[in-house]
C-alpha cells in the first residue's frame, strides 16, 4: 500500500518549491532534501499567517497539507531592518534640512530684505543685501527642485514668493519711494518667477500659482500708481477672495466641447468653404477622467488655500476702517461679516477635507482678529468681544452638533443656503463702498 503524501510550497530567495512528501516529514528535513542547512540558525521559517513555523513540525499532522512556508535568512532580515531604519532616519534628517532651508529663506526675505525698507534702516550695508538676496535665491531653488515641495498647494503657491521677495536687494532703504514700492516689486517677482515654474513643469497647481501672483501683483501696482493704500486695497481683496471660492468649483475641471457633442455626427453643412474638418471626440478612458478629476481637485484645492490665505491677511486692514458715522465705515462692517458668514456657510458636502474645513477655519481666524481689535479699543468694547466671542462659540457648537445629525435638517441646509446668498450679494458693494472706489468714481466724472 502506497504511503500517504502530503504537499507544501517553500518560498525562498532561489525562488519558489512545490513539492510533495510523506506524511510526517519535518520542515527540517524538507528543507534539508532543498539543500537549506537550518542547523546553524542563519534562517527563518514563517508561515502565510506570519507565524513562525517550527523545524520540527511535521508537515501533514503538525502543519496541514498544501501549506505555505517562506524561508529568509535571519541575517538579510536584519540587514533590511537596518537598511529600513536608515532610510526613515535619511528622510528625517532630509526633511529637516528642508525645513531649516525655508526657515532660513524667510529669515533672509523678511529679516535682512523687508523689514529694513519697512523701517526706513539705512545701516544695512549694499553688499550684505546683495549677498543675502543671492544666498536666498539658492536656497529657495534648492527647495522648488524638490517635487514633494513644488507639488503640494502651499509650496506651489508659497515658493514663487521666496523666489520673488529678493527682488527687493534693488531698493535703498533710505528712500522715500522704496516702502511703496516695495510690495509692487515682491510681487512682480513672484509673478516671474511663478511663470517660469509654470512653464517648465506644466502642472495644474503652477498654473493656478502663476494666476494666483498675477492677479495679486495687477491690484497691488494698480492701487500704488492711483495713490492708494491698504485700506482701499484690503476691502476689494477679501470680497474678490470669498468670489474666488465660490467660483472656482465651476470652473476647475473644464471639458471640451467636443467631448460632450459628437459634432461630425451632428454638422450637416460646413460654415466656410475652407473650413476644416471637425474632428471627432476622443474616446472617454478611465485614465483620462482621473486626469481630469485630479486636475479639478488641484485646482480647487490650490485657489480655496490662496483665496483664505487672502482673506485672512486682508480682515485685518478693513477693520480699522469700521465705523458708524459715515457710509464707508457701514461698508466696511459689511463685508467684513459678509465675509465671515461666507467662510462659514462654504463648500459645506466637498469630497475635499481641506475645501470642507479651511473656510471655517478662516472665518475663525477672522473673527479672532475681530475680536482682538474689540479687545484693543478698551472699555465697553472689551466685554463686547468677550461676550460676542461666547455667543459665538456657543452658536458654532450647536450648529455643528445640528450639522453632523443623521439625516441633515432640509429646513436648516436651505436657511444656511439664503443667509449665503444673502451675504454673496452683499460682499461686493460692501467692499466697494468700504475702499473708497464709490468716492473715486464721484470725483473722475465731477
Amino acid at each position: 500500500m502506497a504511503a500517504q503524501r502530503a504537499t507544501a510550497t517553500i518560498v525562498s530567495g532561489t525562488g519558489t518549491h512545490d513539492v510533495a512528501v510523506p506524511v510526517g516529514t519535518t520542515v527540517a528535513g524538507l528543507l534539508a532534501m532543498l539543500q537549506i542547512d537550518t542547523s546553524a540558525g542563519e534562517f527563518a521559517v514563517t508561515r502565510s499567517d506570519g507565524g513562525s513555523a517550527d523545524l520540527a513540525a511535521m508537515i501533514g499532522a503538525d502543519l496541514p497539507s498544501g501549506v505555505v512556508l517562506a524561508v529568509t535568512e535571519s541575517g538579510a532580515s536584519a540587514a533590511a531592518v537596518r537598511a529600513a531604519r536608515a532610510t526613515k532616519d535619511s528622510r528625517f534628517a532630509s526633511w529637516a534640512a528642508v525645513v531649516s532651508a525655508l526657515l532660513f529663506v524667510v529669515f533672509l526675505d523678511v529679516g535682512v530684505l523687508g523689514a529694513p525698507l519697512l523701517m526706513g534702516l539705512a545701516d544695512v550695508p549694499w553688499p550684505a543685501r546683495v549677498g543675502a538676496a543671492a544666498l536666498a535665491v539658492v536656497l529657495a531653488l534648492a527647495l522648488v527642485r524638490r517635487e514633494e515641495i513644488r507639488g503640494s498647494v502651499a509650496g506651489s503657491l508659497g515658493l514663487p514668493a521666496l523666489l520673488g521677495a529678493p527682488v527687493l536687494a534693488v531698493l535703498d532703504p533710505a528712500a522715500s519711494t522704496s516702502r511703496a514700492l516695495a510690495p509692487v516689486l515682491a510681487t512682480t517677482g513672484a509673478l516671474l518667477a511663478a511663470f517660469v515654474i509654470w512653464i517648465v513643469v506644466r502642472r495644474p497647481l503652477a498654473q493656478v500659482a502663476a494666476g494666483f501672483w498675477g492677479v495679486l501683483a495687477l491690484c497691488i501696482t494698480l492701487t500704488v500708481l492711483l495713490g492708494g493704500g491698504p485700506s482701499q486695497l484690503a476691502p476689494l481683496l477679501l470680497a474678490a477672495s470669498i468670489y474666488a471660492i465660490r467660483l472656482v468649483p465651476n470652473f476647475s475641471m473644464p471639458v471640451p466641447e467636443s467631448q460632450l457633442v459628437d459634432l461630425p455626427a451632428l454638422t450637416t453643412s460646413a460654415s466656410a468653404v475652407r473650413a476644416p474638418n471637425v474632428v471627432p471626440p476622443g474616446r472617454i478612458t478611465r485614465p483620462r477622467i482621473m486626469r481630469s478629476v485630479e486636475h479639478g481637485a488641484a485646482v480647487t484645492n490650490s485657489v480655496t488655500v490662496a483665496s483664505v490665505a487672502v482673506a485672512v491677511v486682508s480682515a485685518p486692514f478693513v477693520l480699522p476702517l469700521i465705523g458708524t458715522d459715515t457710509p464707508r465705515g457701514w461698508g466696511a462692517l459689511a463685508t467684513v461679516a459678509a465675509a465671515v458668514v461666507s467662510l462659514a456657510l462654504f463648500v459645506r458636502h466637498d469630497r475635499s477635507p481641506l475645501v470642507r474645513r479651511l473656510p471655517r477655519f478662516g472665518a475663525g481666524a477672522i473673527l479672532g482678529a475681530v475680536a482682538v481689535w474689540l479687545a484693543a479699543l478698551g472699555g465697553v468694547w472689551m466685554l463686547a468681544s468677550v461676550g460676542g466671542l461666547t455667543l459665538i462659540g456657543i452658536a458654532l457648537a450647536f450648529g455643528t452638533v445640528q450639522a453632523t445629525r443623521e439625516p441633515g435638517s432640509v429646513l436648516l441646509s436651505r436657511i444656511a443656503d439664503i443667509v449665503q446668498g444673502l451675504a454673496l450679494v452683499v460682499v461686493l458693494p460692501a467692499a466697494l463702498i468700504a475702499s473708497g472706489a464709490f468716492d473715486l468714481i464721484r470725483q473722475v466724472a465731477s
